[in-house]
């Protein structure tokens, strides 16, 4: 089973929670405080599968795309660089609480 850490107080951290577990009925939705406190100071979200985790632009493509069918397109965005992809998920995620 995969597990998504996500930020219990963000509105749009929660939404996506209970998005992605409705879709992937193999996907545990945790709290951040699970976290190593390394993990927590990333403030991000964090998506745990086969042992292995991904953090940031990652944890949502690879969170996404596991859903399967359709939703694998979404690794498309991996044709940008990461430092790209995170560095937009970093702006969307300091102003997360205004959306």
């Amino acid at each position: 089973m995969s597990r998504v850490y996500i930020d219990e107080e963000c509105k749009m951290c929660t939404s996506y929670g209970k998005w992605i577990s409705s879709k992937n009925l193999n996907i545990d939705l945790n709290a951040q405080i699970n976290l190593t406190p390394e993990e927590i100071e990333l403030d991000t979200l964090v998506y745990e599968k086969d042992g292995s985790k991904y953090y940031f632009s990652d944890a949502v493509i690879q969170s996404i795309s596991d859903i399967g069918g359709v939703y694998n397109f979404v690794k498309i965005i991996k044709i940008f660089p990461r430092f790209i992809r995170d560095n937009i998920y970093k702006i969307i995620s300091k102003y997360r609480n205004k959306f």
